[in-house]
């Protein structure tokens, strides 16, 4: 098997400084690192710049106008859609997992259990790994509960398409427009 990488590996030619060689590829390998750095934050740039126009100028221009939707001269076809987020803010949490619960929905909910151990606790750790259902000695443990971005942004997405009644704050909801621009064919 060829070696992937040989086409950009230079060869010392015959009598050729390998120490000469070393700087100059350190020098080719810093000089790539940079431009790839600067093409790095110039995407990002032009990332961020799409963002404010598709998330704010475009569709704050577009209901201010009373237009959903349209279509340019050029055949470049603008919708104006809602997305709607949600994420359970930190403060909030013990109180949503509560109302889920109350609710009838605490099947969202994921449990994780951290077991902390000590280095010199290696030996309770395996004999714990091996036999939770029995253990003698207790344990530090970091219980910590979750509903899944996925599941909580379609879970949110059911009930107000349904129209129902949801604390808002709790699931930290919040709506944006969004335009998304495709190209007639």
């Amino acid at each position: 098997m060829a070696d992937e990488f040989e086409k950009f590996r230079k060869k010392p030619a015959q009598g050729h400084n390998s120490m000469a060689m070393l700087h100059e590829t350190i020098e080719e390998q810093h000089s790539m690192e940079v431009e790839i750095a600067k093409m790095q934050a110039a995407l990002k740039e032009k990332q961020d710049a799409l963002k404010v126009i598709q998330e704010n100028t475009l569709p704050e221009l577009m209901v201010e106008l009373g237009v959903e939707s349209m279509t340019t001269p050029s055949g470049l076809t603008v919708d104006l859609t809602e997305s709607i987020h949600a994420s359970i803010p930190k403060k909030f949490s013990d109180k949503a997992f509560d109302w889920l619960d109350e609710h009838g929905e605490s099947g969202m909910v994921k449990r994780s259990f951290e077991i902390k151990f000590n280095r010199d606790e290696e030996a309770w750790a395996n004999k714990f790994a091996r036999d939770l259902g029995q253990r003698k000695k207790p344990v530090n443990a970091v219980i910590k509960k979750k509903v899944e971005p996925p599941t909580l942004k379609s879970w949110v997405n059911t009930k107000l398409s349904n129209g129902e009644e949801i604390p808002l704050d709790l699931f930290g909801v919040f709506r944006r427009k969004i335009s998304k621009i495709s190209m007639k064919k």
